[in-house]
């Protein structure tokens, strides 16, 4: 039973965003816009600088996450051919496998399964998904048309690599902030995980209908159980250590990232198809992750 209260705590705030997005009218653009540039960036900056990640240990999650999203792909598009999905479902089925809901969700659950201490781990790969999201994400979503100069102008857009690059030239220097600052940091930071909740159940309150039942299907199987599964085999090669492995696989296992949803509609893509990888794989993780988090404790 214990393996399911960090995934029942996450999904007790999800349910809540859920019940509001349903009963009232939230604008989720404003609420997602003061994640993004308030909330998201102020989190890891604290997670980084008052933690006591090591340069290797980063490196070491920065190449197990590219060896994570190359992989990923690679099998959403193998899939894709082996059974004969139409082109046009071929994008919405790699997006709906391969981004991962690390930060939304992820984060929330190594906290409450691990423990704040690991949080800086998390961060690194919430961090480096957000930033392979807002560049072959991009790509994906838009069929191949987006062009290099538009990508890094994305990435460059995102407050959350600003906060990353001054939270470890703090660390590189031993820059103590002040008490007057830090606070208002802290404070702003704590609600981070709750409001993350609550928007991201407030975008599932969206979900219409199912697609594409295959199609579906089978972004979840990739997603839930295939991911983990590559997870632990980068572990081994990468050498991590079991704290980091930990949080690594955990956060590797999680639903498919709702923004996948927003990039696709941006593209005109096929957003029903993407709604129900997102809807399903978040369901079902409620099942999957207590298994994988069993799987890692014993």
């Amino acid at each position: 039973m214990a393996v399911f209260l960090p995934v029942l705590q996450v999904i007790s705030i999800v349910l809540i965003g859920f019940v509001v997005g349903r009963v009232f009218e939230i604008h989720r653009k404003t609420l997602s816009s003061l994640v993004l540039y308030v909330f998201l960036p102020t989190f890891v900056f604290k997670g980084l600088y008052l933690s006591s990640l090591r340069l290797d240990d980063v490196l070491s999650l920065i190449g197990s996450n590219i060896a994570m999203y190359l992989l990923l792909i690679a099998t959403a598009v193998l899939a894709g051919r082996v059974l004969g999905f139409p082109d046009k479902y071929k994008s919405a089925l790699n997006m709906g496998s391969t981004f991962i809901n690390a930060g939304n969700m992820g984060i929330p659950t190594v906290i409450f399964a691990f423990g704040v201490q690991v949080s800086g781990f998390a961060v690194v790969n919430a961090v480096m998904g957000t930033i392979v999201f807002n560049t072959v994400g991009i790509y994906i979503a838009s069929g191949g048309k987006n062009n290099l100069k538009d990508t890094v102008k994305s990435v460059l857009r995102l407050p959350t690599i600003y906060a990353v690059l001054f939270a470890f030239i703090c660390n590189l220097f031993h820059f103590q902030l002040p008490t007057f600052i830090m606070n208002p940091l802290t404070t702003i930071a704590g609600a981070f995980v709750p409001i993350i909740l609550i928007l991201l159940g407030t975008q599932l309150a969206c979900f219409s209908g199912i697609k594409s039942i295959p199609l579906i299907i089978t972004g979840t199987t990739i997603r839930l159980l295939i991911s983990p599964i590559f997870a632990i085999i980068i572990s081994f090669v990468f050498k991590l250590s079991p704290e980091i492995a930990q949080v690594f696989i955990l956060q590797m296992a999680m639903p498919t990232a709702v923004n996948t949803l927003i990039m696709t509609m941006e593209f005109n893509g096929d957003a029903d198809i993407i709604a129900g990888i997102v809807f399903f794989t978040t369901i079902l993780s409620v099942l999957t992750v207590p298994f994988w988090l069993s799987f890692l404790l014993n």
